[in-house]
């Protein structure tokens, strides 16, 4: 069913944000640098190695799965009710990898300059969620509002054994 109103607007939103967060993501992993400290003990700036990229600690791979959340988003955009929720389960699980990506990059060491990255990729699974979340309810306040503007159905429903 296609969404109107309120719903149409709210599913709008979080898509165009989604697709936001997903390029601000992506450069900031070929964009922000970082140190990463290769002591055992406290890190002076002496223990620091040299600033680089996330995108030098794990190629491409961040970058193809965000391509690939704002290509569903663009395919959702016309999508109804299974479908969208369907691609929004596929885009979360996505999020999810590019956060796993981002975060194991470095696991379990003193890095100094990439929290910034972490975040977008938290915020991102975030919104994820929200909009599995979300789908099937905007689907489902839409359905009453057709119902409800409905002539047959309350008749329909009054005539039932």
């Amino acid at each position: 069913m296609t969404l109107t109103g309120g719903r149409r607007v709210a599913r709008t939103g979080v898509r165009a944000m989604i697709v936001a967060l997903a390029a601000l993501t992506t450069i900031a992993i070929a964009a922000v640098h970082h140190r990463v400290c290769h002591s055992f003990g406290p890190c002076a700036d002496s223990g620091f190695g040299r600033p680089h990229a996330l995108y030098d600690d794990t190629g491409p791979w961040p970058a193809a799965v965000l391509a690939l959340i704002v290509a569903l988003q663009v395919i959702a955009h016309r999508r109804r009710h299974p479908g969208a929720v369907l691609i929004a389960v596929i885009e979360m699980l996505a999020s999810v990898a590019v956060l796993w990506l981002v975060v194991s990059a470095h696991f379990l060491s003193q890095v100094d300059g990439d929290e910034r990255v972490r975040l977008a990729a938290f915020g991102l699974v975030l919104l994820a969620v929200a909009q599995v979340i979300a789908e099937p309810l905007l689907a489902g306040a839409e359905r009453t509002r057709l119902e409800r503007g409905d002539p047959v159905i309350p008749h329909a429903i009054a005539r039932a054994p």
